[in-house]
């Protein structure tokens, strides 16, 4: 019988980790540490797995270890300071500084318990200065503001500089007639954030920048990084202007996402919020509001038919999830999450933004906005929001339309993102059939 080796083992634990399973990951790596040469990073797996499951007694060993065997995460050392306050498993715990230290939502009414002045030196000292950024952000400085006046004097005191924040840019996209409209129109709402109608310059700019990579200007001396700054200085400028003198600026234009890896490498402190909505209520969309040519008058690709809709769903998804430029720069937001449960929902995006709540979101609809006609969805979101849109796929789309969605690349996209049950072969399901609804 063949032996796995270890660092087989610890890969196999680490995808376990990697899918949402930390209890199964756990339970390969006792046997791992065990071994005379441990793997590397076997202890800094342990340590994800304790903090996942809860387990705080064991991570300061399990950390500790790690970095005994050379792997050292000093984001893993600060998130064990926010829960127990100080680098050890014991004490109350600090939840409002795990909070707005991860972007986290805060759902008690907490004020701070660790000393502002010996968290941000150290902070600083193993260089974590993204988190003493949020520490010191607008959202922190709206639920804490004399604690984050004592940080932002110990900062000072040490001679940090905070990052220039004017061009924290916020792009949103996702497929056409996910939601994208909605989400502006909420932030717009925001007393800090602008977030004007449709530009639909940032994804046009990002494909002339990469079309001057394929074109001969390398052979003329301009390199990549003049491009970019070339490219930067334009947008930086268009943002800042077009914002109407806002402190954060966002710009939906559904295709954003599409282009987010050249967008993410010319603007390095933007962020990018993918909206995501059921693909069968898109594909339903899609078909009603059938989109033409404005030159042939035809309709486009994708409105053509429901199977073309549908691949464009999930060609979307895939695309823009294959650029993430990782959790601190992207977020998912599920429309149907934004419309049942708004509150919750934006709680989740402007924490992430390290912006202050401002319950105007909730209120779009009261708020002035610019609602142009050349956006489909304007007289959509001109009204409070409202769960009416999630099911109408459901009455309109018959088994016909279900079945070439299902039986696609939509089917599989619709089951990885949990819209839909998978079917097991040889069985056909009522959903499949257009029943049991």
């Amino acid at each position: 019988m063949t032996q796995t080796n270890p660092s087989d083992a610890l890969a196999q634990a680490r995808a376990h980790f990697d899918a949402g399973d930390p209890s199964q990951a756990a339970q390969a790596l006792p046997a791992l540490m065990a071994l005379e040469h441990p793997p590397l990073g076997v202890w800094h797996l342990g340590a994800l797995c304790a903090e996942t499951l809860g387990d705080l007694e064991s991570l300061p060993q399990l950390i500790q270890c790690s970095h005994d065997q050379g792997v050292v995460d000093a984001d893993l050392m600060v998130r064990l300071s926010c829960y127990a306050g100080e680098p050890t498993a014991q004490g109350d715990g600090d939840p409002w500084l795990l909070a707005v230290a991860s972007g986290g939502v805060l759902t008690l009414d907490v004020e701070p318990a660790s000393d502002p002045v010996m968290l941000v030196s150290n902070l600083l000292a193993c260089g974590q200065e993204g988190i003493v950024e949020r520490l010191l952000s607008p959202r922190a400085q709206s639920l804490a503001p004399k604690w984050v006046t004592q940080a932002q004097s110990a900062a000072e005191a040490l001679s940090w500089e905070a990052p220039d924040t004017r061009q924290d840019w916020i792009f949103i996209g996702g497929c056409p007639r996910s939601g994208t409209t909605l989400l502006r129109a909420m932030l717009n709402a925001h007393s800090r954030i602008y977030a004007g109608p449709e530009t639909k310059v940032f994804r046009d700019l990002a494909n002339i920048r990469d079309r001057w990579d394929r074109a001969p200007a390398h052979q003329a001396g301009v390199s990549s990084e003049m491009l970019d700054r070339a490219a930067a200085a334009f947008s930086n400028q268009l943002l800042s202007e077009w914002g109407q003198g806002f402190p954060r600026v966002a710009e939906k234009t559904p295709g954003n996402l599409l282009h987010m890896t050249s967008l993410a490498r010319i603007h390095p402190r933007a962020r990018f919020i993918h909206i995501i909505r059921d693909g069968r209520a898109v594909v339903n969309s899609l078909m009603k509001v059938n989109w033409s040519n404005p030159t042939t008058g035809k309709s486009l690709w994708y409105c053509e038919s429901v199977g073309k809709a549908a691949a464009y769903w999930a060609a979307n998804i895939q695309q823009i999830r294959a650029q993430s430029p990782g959790p601190k720069r992207y977020l998912e937001l599920r429309y149907e999450d934004l419309v049942s449960n708004p509150e919750g929902a934006m709680r989740t995006v402007l924490g992430w933004l390290n912006e202050p709540w401002d319950p105007a979101v909730l209120a779009h609809h009261l708020a002035p906005q610019e609602l142009p006609e050349m956006e489909t969805s304007s007289s959509d979101v001109a009204q409070p929001v409202h769960t009416q849109a999630n099911s109408v796929w459901q009455q309109t789309l018959d088994a016909q339309d279900l079945a070439e969605i299902h039986d696609g690349p939509a089917g599989k996209m619709l089951v990885e993102l949990g819209y839909k049950q998978a079917t097991p072969r040889g069985q056909v399901s009522l959903e499949s059939l257009g029943l049991g609804f």
